[in-house]
């Protein structure tokens, strides 16, 4: 769904747990209501389209946008396998082999992302984080960041 700009929105970002690669973020426009409440509309925010929503965005924000870009499973895909590989076909061949060529680069995704989440936690301070609810709204259960 498209979040309107001339309409009340807020930034968020969401904490979710993808099968192969564990905890990743991603941030988002959430539309308001006139009680400035949540809405169900929702849309991601990435590099591509951060200017859409400046007027909610500092320079924090442009920072968690570019390292949640990051770690976007297309970007693990083309970063870890010279070939190109539907998501589901990577991850057979990564996460489903016992071999220890697939376990050392299964060992460098893990500290690619751990450096990622290392610099994005901080960040986060002040931040509205949520727990993407199972069925893939970003506005789950809030978080708290602490220092």
């Amino acid at each position: 769904m498209r979040v309107s700009t001339e309409r009340p929105f807020k930034v968020i970002y969401s904490l979710f747990n993808h099968e192969y690669l564990g905890y990743l973020f991603e941030s988002f426009a959430v539309q308001l209501n006139d009680q400035h409440d949540f809405t169900f509309e929702h849309q991601n925010i990435s590099h591509k389209n951060a200017r859409e929503f400046a007027q909610e965005l500092d320079e924090q924000d442009y920072e968690l946008i570019r390292l949640m870009d990051s770690m976007q499973q297309e970007v693990i895909i083309n970063k870890f396998h010279k070939k190109r590989l539907k998501p589901h076909e990577f991850f057979y061949k990564v996460y489903k082999s016992d071999s220890e060529r697939q376990q050392l680069v299964k060992d460098d995704i893990h500290t690619y992302l751990e450096d990622i989440r290392r610099r994005i936690l901080p960040l986060l301070q002040g931040k509205r984080l949520f727990e993407m609810s199972n069925d893939g709204e970003p506005v789950g259960k809030e978080i708290e960041v602490l220092s």
